[in-house]
C-alpha cells in the first residue's frame, strides 16, 4: 500500500516505536474515554460525526485489549466507516515489518478481517441486483474502495502464512466484484480464479470446481466475441482482453486437473492464439 498521512501522525509514530501505552494515552487526550462511544456516535447524524473518530476509538480499545474482534453487531454503515477502515488499514501496513508488539499486530489484522467480512456482506445485500437495477452511489463507491482493501489484506495474510484468512479475503473481494461489478468480466474472472486456486491449494476440490466452472460457462461467449472482433472486425487487442482470456485458460486448466475436463473446443489454444 502507498504511504499516506494519518489524521494523528503523532499517535502513529508512537505505535511505530512500540510505545503503545503512550499512544493510548495520546488517543485519550484527543478523545476522552467514553464507554458508550459507539452508541453516542451512532445517535448522531453523519454530518455531525467527526471524521475518523471511530478509527481511533477502536484503536484505543485494541491497544487496551478490550475490543471484541469479531463483534460488529452495533456497527452502523451510515457512518464514515470507509475512512475509518482505511486509517486502520494503513496503520497495519505501516507497522507490518516493524518491531511492534505482535499481539497488537494480530489483533489489528483480525479486526480488519472481520470488519471486511461484515462490510462486504453489507455491500452485497444492498447492491439491488446491479446493473439490472439502480444502486446507491455510496454503496458502489464503498464497495469499490473495500475491494482494494480486500485484495491488500489477502496479500497480507498470504505473507503471514495464514492461508485461511487469505482465502477468505479473496472470497470477500469476489463477493464485492460480483455484487457491483458483474458487468466487468475482466474483474470477475480473475477474482473467481483467485478463489478457485486458493481452494485447490488447500485440497477443497468441490469448492474449487464451484469457482472454475462458472468462469468456463460464462467466458466462452467472451472468447467468441473477442475472436469475432479480431478476425471479422479487425479490431486490435482491447485492454480487458488479456484478463478475460487468461481467466478462461486458468478455468479450463483447473477443470482438466480436477474434473477430467476435455477441451474439445480447443479453448486454451484459441485463447493463447489471441494473446499472441
Amino acid at each position: 500500500m502507498e504511504e499516506s498521512k494519518f489524521k494523528h501522525q503523532d499517535i502513529i509514530e508512537l505505535i511505530k516505536e512500540n510505545k503503545l501505552e503512550t499512544a493510548k494515552a495520546k488517543i485519550n487526550e484527543y478523545y476522552p474515554v467514553d464507554r458508550n462511544f459507539l452508541k453516542n456516535i451512532f445517535k448522531k447524524k453523519d454530518k455531525e460525526v467527526e471524521e475518523l473518530i471511530l478509527a481511533y476509538k477502536i484503536l484505543n480499545r485494541l491497544l487496551s485489549g478490550k475490543q471484541n474482534l469479531n463483534d460488529l453487531s452495533s456497527f452502523d454503515f451510515g457512518s464514515t466507516y470507509i475512512s475509518d477502515y482505511a486509517e486502520l488499514g494503513k496503520l497495519l501496513f505501516e507497522i507490518e515489518d516493524l518491531q511492534v508488539d505482535e499481539q497488537f499486530k494480530q489483533d489489528l489484522a483480525h479486526y480488519l478481517y472481520y470488519w471486511m467480512q461484515y462490510a462486504a456482506r453489507h455491500i452485497a445485500q444492498n447492491s439491488n441486483d446491479y446493473p439490472q437495477n439502480s444502486i446507491s452511489g455510496n454503496i458502489w463507491m464503498d464497495g469499490y474502495v473495500l475491494r482494494s482493501w480486500a485484495q491488500a489484506l489477502s496479500e497480507y495474510f498470504e505473507k503471514q502464512k495464514n492461508d485461511e484468512y487469505a482465502l477468505d479475503m479473496s472470497l470477500e473481494k469476489a463477493r464485492i466484484t460480483c455484487s457491483i461489478m458483474s458487468h466487468y468480466p475482466e474483474l470477475v474472472g480473475p477474482d473467481m480464479i483467485s478463489v478457485a486456486s486458493k481452494y485447490e491449494a488447500k485440497g477443497a476440490i468441490s469448492d474449487a470446481l464451484n469457482f472454475y466452472r462458472p468462469v468456463l460457462a460464462d467466458f466462452v461467449e467472451f472468447l467468441e466475441d473477442i475472436e469475432f472482433s479480431r478476425y471479422e472486425d479487425n479490431i486490435g487487442e482491447m485492454e480487458q482482453d488479456p484478463f478475460i482470456l487468461n481467466a478462461l485458460i486458468d478455468a479450463v486448466e483447473g477443470l482438466q486437473r480436477l474434473d477430467n475436463y476435455v477441451d474439445e473446443e480447443n479453448y486454451i489454444d484459441r485463447a493463447k492464439k489471441l494473446l499472441g
